[in-house]
């Protein structure tokens, strides 16, 4: 009678597994969509994984995954096409931001053009401004050099969506300077996507479920497999946002991955 119990408990567990499976998927998939349509490719792909990890045959996901993965495909041929363009653009723009003794926005335009174009660093023109403004750096302020690291870690915690950092390191940038335009801009833009991003309530079925699969990426983390821990973080995640243990082991193990 036990066995039997044991056994009735179980089906009735996995058909609630199921039933919250089938929820998830039905709500990751317009929103996938949706992302799609409105342009961000990366986004709308990120929420087909997930769904894929939860219903994996489901084909409607799979077409649309193959779709987008064509057209980034042939947006990056395109974007090297561009490439070179761009990074004249900014160069342009830091040489007029230099002339006009704007050394941060100089620098930020001149990385942007190292990034895009690596090789354009033995430009000897771009050599000699950087090293003017280097040089211009070191007889400053200390307080002007913190500006220029509060700014520069700003933007790259915005480029990492690290909001919340990204509106640390402005403040800072403000404490310095309160008149500065570009830091007031990245503050109001991380706030509007904070406010997109709040979490919406989370059942008590999907919290419980949430705990289940962080504690199956724990016992994969145990036994060094690193990826199946992060397929059931990722779960976790979706069925709960604020499972802030998944969130946490997750946000670890990428960073160790990375490493």
């Amino acid at each position: 009678k036990m066995a039997g119990e044991i056994l009735s408990q179980k089906a009735a567990e996995s058909k609630e597994e199921k039933e919250i499976y089938q929820k998830e998927t039905a709500k990751l998939f317009p929103q996938a969509q949706n992302d799609f349509q409105k342009g961000d490719s990366k986004k709308a792909l990120d929420k087909l994984s997930l769904l894929l990890q939860l219903s994996p045959s489901h084909s409607e996901a799979l077409l649309l995954k193959k779709e987008i993965e064509g057209g980034m495909i042939k947006e990056r041929e395109r974007e090297e096409v561009e490439k070179d363009k761009l990074s004249d653009m900014y160069f342009q723009k830091g040489i007029k931001a230099y002339r006009k003794g704007e050394m941060e926005s100089a620098l930020y335009y001149f990385d942007r053009v190292k990034e895009l174009t690596p090789e354009r660093i033995e430009d000897n023109k771009l050599k000699d401004v950087l090293s003017k403004i280097y040089g211009k750096e070191k007889r400053e302020k200390n307080v002007d050099s913190k500006k220029v690291r509060f700014f520069n870690e700003g933007i790259k915690y915005y480029k990492q969506k690290r909001y919340q950092d990204t509106i640390k390191k402005m403040r800072e940038v403000l404490k310095l300077d309160s008149r500065n335009k570009e830091a007031l801009d990245f503050i109001r833009k991380s706030e509007e996507y904070l406010e997109r991003a709040k979490v919406k309530p989370v059942s008590e079925r999907n919290k419980r479920l949430s705990s289940k699969h962080y504690t199956k990426g724990i016992n994969y983390y145990k036994n060094n497999e690193n990826e199946l821990a992060i397929r059931e973080w990722r779960i976790a995640l979706v069925l709960n946002p604020n499972n802030e243990k998944a969130k946490e082991s997750l946000k670890s193990i990428l960073k160790k991955k990375n490493e």
